[in-house]
């Protein structure tokens, strides 16, 4: 025991305790345990909530999970798209909203997407999106003497707001395209849902109920609720 503690005591002992120190601390975090992590806290608010608001940013909906990739006050739960899946047993969800987050996807990979929301609802689960509506906008663009303060604006609408990384738009939508999308995608009973009131209350603003009335009576929103 006396010689273990020499050696302890010695230069060699001390740097070897040190650069074990120096291990532990500087060790990269596995991501399987930061998954498992996530994956548990996901499933304590999935017993208790069924529905899911994806994309949420600064709209926090009673009664929802709502999800952003973005750390802010109203998210309940933080992921990507990519990684969100991973978390949600298939046949488990009642109800997905999603306000202008659709367009933010790869117009390549919406049928992936599309396909990853069915499996995830239960049967006669209910998938609620709102996007900016291509054909609304080319009828504000068609408006005669459109301020150059409004051209820009649309800049966003169709584009994103390009701010952070995730605020970029890769894909366009309109009535007949998004029917068609959700159709082939196994989705029936596809109809517009009102955009005033908001579907969930009247104190929650979102594009979905707010968007570019100040531009088109009807607004530069397209609201479609369909089912599983």
């Amino acid at each position: 025991m006396k010689k273990i503690i020499n050696i302890l005591l010695s230069d060699y002992g001390l740097m070897y305790l040190i650069n074990r120190l120096q291990y532990y601390i500087n060790k990269p975090k596995s991501k399987y345990k930061k998954y498992s992590l996530k994956s548990r806290r996901f499933a304590v608010l999935l017993k208790y909530l069924k529905k899911l608001h994806i994309g949420c940013g600064t709209v926090h909906i009673q009664g929802f999970i709502n999800i952003d990739s973005i750390k802010l006050h109203t998210v309940d739960f933080r992921s990507n798209i990519r990684n969100l899946f991973s978390y949600i047993p298939k046949n488990s969800i009642d109800e997905i909203y999603m306000c202008h987050v659709l367009e933010h996807f790869s117009w390549r990979l919406i049928h992936d997407y599309l396909r990853c929301f069915y499996s995830i609802l239960r049967v006669g689960g209910v998938l609620r999106v709102s996007v900016p509506d291509l054909m609304k906008i080319i009828q504000v663009i068609q408006q005669k003497n459109v301020k150059y303060e409004t051209m820009e604006l649309l800049q966003g609408v169709l584009m994103g707001g390009q701010d952070h990384k995730y605020n970029f738009h890769y894909s366009m939508f309109w009535k007949d395209f998004l029917y068609s999308l959700l159709n082939q995608n196994g989705f029936k009973d596809i109809k517009e849902f009102s955009n005033r009131p908001h579907i969930y209350g009247a104190g929650i603003k979102d594009a979905s109920s707010d968007g570019g009335f100040n531009l088109n009576k009807k607004g530069i929103s397209l609201n479609i609720v369909a089912r599983k």
